[in-house]
């Protein structure tokens, strides 16, 4: 997908060019390309795509109440029957058609598996990418010579974006854990059936595993952080968004030089009640 995915990025560089400035790279950069890609990937159309993007909006944010959470999760399961029974009548050579052909029909999968993964790859494979793309041009953009270091020498972009992935940790709450012995984790006594709430946040910023963790250097070449999970819990997209943040970020040094922040960092607002930690605006001027 490498090839679609540079000319999707391509595509939306053009627009924010032609956009009035100030203008803002979340919406028109770091939120339609990870919606389109997951569209690509699923094999549905992408005219949907602002339903998809305010329900999952709803269903990650906290301030979401139990009601209206419930309601989303009704409205995205509808929408990917709807896209599934669409497929059945005609499969495609996306992920939905893909796995109704060769898994459903074959009595592998079951219809509502289908619906269950779908409905998972769709909510966690657009919002958190395109918090990490805003949070990884931030980066950028406050770190001027490491920038134009990276714009230098695209070789060092794969250790770019692992630093920004470490840093940020957007997904940095895992599932609560119980206890289910005794036990000392760096000195600190856990009791057996005591609840343990692990920060992946906390781990990328280890000193001893990452000397001077708050210091942003694309040539570290350390990819022992834990934002994408670990063992069999890794994120099996992972891969897809490194991909996306390197055609987004290349495409932007490489054709924006001059892209800079058109209001100081101070006045951003971050995404707080979001599961999914990030911005929902980024103004920049060129």
């Amino acid at each position: 997908m490498a090839p679609r995915i540079r000319e999707l990025v391509d595509d939306a560089v053009d627009r924010l060019l032609d956009a009035p400035r100030p203008a803002n790279l979340h919406r028109l950069v770091s939120r339609p390309i990870p919606s389109q890609v997951i569209c690509l990937l699923l094999g549905i159309d992408y005219a949907a795509h602002e339903l998809f993007e305010s329900l999952t909006e709803r269903l990650l944010d906290m301030t979401t109440s139990a009601e209206a959470f419930q309601e989303a999760l009704r409205d995205v399961e509808d929408f990917i029957r709807a896209q599934v029974a669409e497929q059945e009548r005609d499969p495609g050579d996306g992920v939905l058609g893909r796995l109704l052909v060769e898994r459903v029909r074959t009595g592998q999968l079951t219809h509502e598996q289908l619906v269950g993964f779908a409905m998972l790859l769709l909510i966690g494979g657009h919002e958190t990418t395109a918090k990490m793309i805003t949070l990884g041009m931030l980066t950028f953009l406050t770190e001027p010579e490491q920038a134009e270091r990276v714009r230098l020498r695209p070789d060092l972009m794969p250790g770019a974006i692992e630093e920004i992935l470490r840093i940020h940790a957007i997904t940095d709450l895992t599932v609560p854990k119980l206890a289910a012995r005794d036990m000392s984790v760096a000195g600190c006594p856990i009791n057996a059936g005591e609840g343990i709430l692990p920060l992946t946040a906390a781990a990328n910023h280890d000193p001893d595993v990452f000397p001077d963790p708050d210091r942003f250097d694309p040539a570290r070449g350390d990819r022992r952080h834990l934002t994408f999970g670990l063992g069999v819990h890794a994120c099996l997209g992972q891969n897809l968004a490194r991909a996306e943040m390197e055609a987004v970020f290349s495409a932007l040094l490489r054709r924006v030089p001059s892209l800079r922040l058109a209001v100081p960092v101070s006045e951003l607002e971050p995404d707080r009640n979001a599961i999914v930690w990030g911005l929902k605006d980024l103004p920049v001027t060129w």
